[in-house]
């Protein structure tokens, strides 16, 4: 917020100017400006991957669009940030109140997907959600690069983003959330970069940068710096998050902000800034490495600078020497002739002495350039032709503070792909007070052309811009960037003998099977979007720039048409032969030899495009080299493909729900009752952890109610609900911190094979697996009595929540418009049982809770409870047995509704043999989605 704290100027209120060969006070050497070519400048940064969500835009191609369409993104304070009508009033005359209720903000804040990052879902709630961005967004440039994260783990990778604290403890302390050790490491800023470092596995700085509005860009400073110091690559950007009243009333009691909710740069109707979300991200490597790596380039960083204002006229005021300090060594450390800069996108913030002062900057800078550069006039702009246009991003999406030089940067990099200028809003009636003439500026007031500039030779240069972000305490910074140009690898490749596609492998995995899903389906969009898609490409980015996943996916094409259709033969449930699938667990530990053996085994098959083998191998798990295997002159990583789907659960500071409220002080008392009983659970009775696994195990005799009252054609069976109770308690133990209020979510639910218990005794036992993704995976199993073998009877996914689920009023059925909708016929409890037995599940008094059921239209609506016959042994359990399964009861009603009714209506008691006899299949349930 470099804006300066003003009331509105009057037609005779001086502006500081600076006479036109006014000189500056250099610190560094005076060195001449020699343009250099792309091609021989040792330290080029090459921006290779690019991520980012603005407001109205989730991406950066609706960013464009919106860019390009001169969309105004600015609208009302949305109440999932704070109620702006509570603080809304006269900001001078009334305390912590603000007449300001406009703001640019993003979507997605509030949501994030906690294992993929091995986070836990308590752990993630406390998070600040500039944290949480920060991972996401790292995550998704590093894949935009065409990169899998694997290929950076243990390099020297340098990790720079401006970010601060967004008041996200201020809503934990208002909830009168606890403070506890998570609340340390999800609110000081320096742990989020320090955190995704960590997941990454890298090894160069990782910092958080605090500039104020200057923040992003001194991170690309710093990481091109760090990059020039020896780094392999630098990822670099800035997050802002606008959670808070607080600093939007203290914004506003400063005179920066925009009462009508529009930034007007440059505009005689300029009156401040409107406040901003976004997050962005950019991938660095040296441009010669990206060169030789094949990969897609946005754009050249030539040079940069950050320097600070020192003593002005107060702490917030802008110095205009030092701005124009500033850019002179920017553009003196990156060689170029500052007459071929067609586009600067300004600071900007639209406030009516601010903008003056940075146009007087740029001015006197471009002066002085232009007059160590006098030998190195161009033919297409000489003199002061109006040749460098002016801009700001922040009339489009108001001003992102700690995130405003990121988004200034990416609209550039977008601009020199599309050769495109975009008009600056809010600016047809300039300021008065910026005077352009006898200047190279002008206003970028339509979209346009960006038309290069041509050396003395007429040669076309490359399309040349800088960025400018000033923080309001006076740091300053400039990048100066180059349209891409030189594609030595692409003449390379050129004299490869001209590739036909005949065939290739598509691999997709996702960390589940819904995950999974969803990948295949942006994907397919993605190529119907695409008609000249590259396939070659597109295949080798997916094999090299992706890490593999446990649920793996493998498609054989041919073609762009083979490719459309498997893709939706998958979300058809319609698989081809071309289609593999697997989910991979954890592997045995392989030989050295069988390393090597295996290397040069799909060496050859690769060599073959043996490719349904290689597929059928990858999604059981081997690990394939695919880059070591590919043509480097053939093949390139393509940017912008579809990443990976993230899950969008909601984790956010809120104050408890009634239900919420009651179900936790329901579950402390639970909790209390079972630490102060010496008996066990009925369904956990030992810990048998050793120092391999966490597991515990209990002996079942078959007198158990559970067990006496559940038998199926004869045979004592455990039920299925009685092995989710058993997970649930065990996972209860492992995490003891669930007394606080915390809930277990099981999903995943698959009973495989059912526990019989006979005359003899048996043990059943349940061990728990931390998985990579920060999930806890349960196998329920017993040992064969013929090899001793472990035989797996249910899994199930876990992890721990911190709140239930919102449910809204709209989805919640009263009993009453239930029974009056679902009432074409009945069943009484007796002769539901009865039919049950004659199916051959029958059921003892302890599993009798069901006590009628109603039929509708393909439903039934059944009342229940715990039987009374077991009602005394209700507190043992959290899913009591006999209840669960009386509500899992009537999904027999449901599939066998006309023999049940018609039967039911028979006169006859029902016997073997009779006319009443049943003879339908009995289906019991085999999965569970979650619970």
């Amino acid at each position: 917020t470099s804006a300066v704290a003003e009331q509105p100027l009057e037609q005779n209120t001086p502006i500081p100017q600076l006479k036109k060969r006014q000189r500056l006070n250099r610190t560094g050497p005076n060195k001449p400006v020699v343009d250099q070519s792309a091609e021989g400048v040792d330290n080029a940064i090459a921006v290779v991957g690019m991520s980012g969500c603005f407001p109205m835009a989730p991406d950066l191609e609706i960013f464009w669009q919106n860019l390009l369409e001169g969309k105004d993104c600015i609208n009302e304070i949305p109440a999932s940030r704070w109620d702006w009508r509570a603080c809304y009033g006269d900001p001078f005359s009334e305390e912590n109140k603000t007449n300001i209720k406009w703001g640019g903000f993003i979507e997605g804040v509030d949501t994030f997907d906690p294992n993929f990052f091995g986070i836990s879902s308590h752990e993630a709630q406390l998070m600040d959600p500039q944290h949480r961005l920060l991972m996401t967004y790292v995550w998704r440039v590093i894949e935009d690069a065409g990169y899998s994260a694997q290929e950076l783990s243990g390099s020297n990778t340098a990790l720079y983003v401006g970010i601060m604290g967004c008041g996200y403890s201020e809503l934990a302390r208002q909830a009168n959330v606890s403070i506890e050790g998570y609340s340390a490491t999800g609110e000081v800023p320096s742990v989020g970069p320090n955190r995704m470092s960590y997941f990454l596995n890298l090894h160069g700085p990782s910092e958080p940068i605090e500039t104020a509005c200057s923040s992003a860009l001194v991170a690309i400073h710093r990481g091109v710096e760090a990059i020039r110091n020896g780094c392999e690559a630098a990822i670099v950007g800035g997050i802002n998050v606008l959670v808070a009243s607080s600093m939007h009333i203290a914004f506003n009691k400063a005179g920066m902000l925009s009462q009508d909710g529009r930034c007007k740069t440059f505009s005689a109707q300029a009156n401040g800034y409107v406040r901003g979300e976004g997050v962005g991200m950019l991938l660095l490597k040296p441009l010669n490495a990206a060169q030789r790596s094949g990969d897609y380039i946005y754009g050249v960083i030539r040079g940069s600078a950050e320097n600070h204002g020192g003593r002005a006229n107060s702490l917030t005021s802008p110095n205009p020497q030092a701005q124009a300090a500033l850019l002179v060594a920017a553009y003196s450390n990156a060689g170029v002739n500052p007459r071929s800069v067609g586009y600067i996108e300004a600071h900007g913030t639209g406030t009516a002495l601010g903008d003056p002062i940075e146009v007087n900057g740029l001015k006197i800078a471009f002066e002085t350039l232009y007059d160590q550069t006098q030998h190195e006039q161009t033919v297409s702009f000489g003199g002061n032709t109006a040749h460098c246009g002016l801009g700001s991003v922040k009339t489009n999406i108001g001003h992102l503070e700690l995130a405003a030089g990121i988004a200034g940067v990416i609209k550039v990099l977008l601009q020199l792909k599309h050769k495109t200028l975009v008009k600056s809003l809010h600016s047809e009636e300039l300021n008065p007070y910026i005077d352009f003439s006898d200047s190279p500026f002008y206003v970028v007031q339509e979209n346009q052309p960006w038309q290069p500039s041509n050396d003395k030779q007429g040669r076309a240069l490359p399309r040349r811009a800088g960025v400018s972000s000033f923080g309001f305490g006076g740091a300053n910074a400039h990048v100066v960037i180059e349209e891409y140009q030189d594609q030595p690898m692409l003449r390379q490749r050129d004299h490869v003998e001209k590739y036909e596609f005949t065939a290739g492998l598509l691999v997709l995995s996702a960390k589940s099977a819904n995950q999974l899903i969803r990948y295949v389906e942006d994907v397919l969009h993605y190529i119907e979007a695409n008609n000249d898609i590259d396939l070659t490409n597109l295949l080798y980015t997916y094999q090299v720039g992706r890490v593999a996943m446990s649920h793996r996916l493998a498609i054989v094409v041919d073609s762009r048409e083979s490719l459309l259709a498997e893709l939706k033969s998958v979300l058809q449930n319609q698989l081809s032969a071309a289609v593999f699938q697997g989910v991979v667990g954890k592997q045995k530990r392989l030989s050295f030899g069988d390393i090597i053996a295996g290397k040069q085994f799909i060496g050859r098959l690769i060599a073959e495009q043996n490719f349904k083998q290689l597929a059928e191998l990858w999604v059981n798990g081997t690990d394939i080299d695919w880059a070591n295997h590919a043509d480097q002159l053939r093949f390139r990583r393509l940017s912008g493909l579809p990443g990976y789907p993230f899950d969008q659960t909601r984790y956010w500071i809120s104050e408890p729900d009634e239900l919420t409220r009651q179900v936790d002080r329901q579950v402390k008392v639970n909790s209390t009752e079972r630490r102060t009983t010496a008996n066990p659970h009925p369904l956990l009775q030992e810990n048998t952890s050793d120092l391999y696994e966490q597991r515990f195990t209990t002996r079942l005799t078959g007198k158990e109610f559970f067990l006496d009252d559940h038998q199926v054609k004869g045979s004592r069976i455990l039920p299925g609900v009685a092995h989710l109770e058993m997970a649930r308690a065990a996972l209860a133990k492992a995490a003891a911190y669930l007394a606080d209020g915390k809930f277990i979510h099981i999903s995943q639910v698959v009973w495989a094979r059912p526990i019989i218990v006979g005359d003899v005794e048996k043990d059943v036992h349940i061990r728990l697996m931390l998985e990579e993704e920060g999930q806890i995976r349960y196998d329920i199993y017993s040992l064969s009595d013929t090899s001793g073998e472990d035989v797996v009877h249910s899994q199930g996914i876990a992890d721990i929540k911190s709140q239930l689920p919102t449910i809204s009023e709209s989805s919640v059925s009263h009993i009453a418009a239930l029974q009056a909708e679902i009432n074409q016929a009945s069943l009484a409890a007796e002769p539901f049982y009865q039919i049950l037995a004659l199916m051959g599940l029958e059921l003892g008094a302890g599993f009798r809770g069901v006590n009628e059921i109603l039929f509708g239209n393909n439903q039934v609506l059944a009342t229940v409870g715990i039987p009374a016959a077991v009602i005394e042994t209700q507190d043992q359990y959290i899913m009591h047995p006999g209840l669960m399964d009386s509500a899992l009861q009537p999904c027999f009603a449901l599939i066998h509704r006309e023999e049940m009714l018609r039967f039911a209506a028979l006169p006859e008691e029902p016997t073997a043999g009779s006319s009443k006899a049943v003879y339908a299949e009995l289906s019991l349930p085999f999965a569970l989605e979650s619970i």
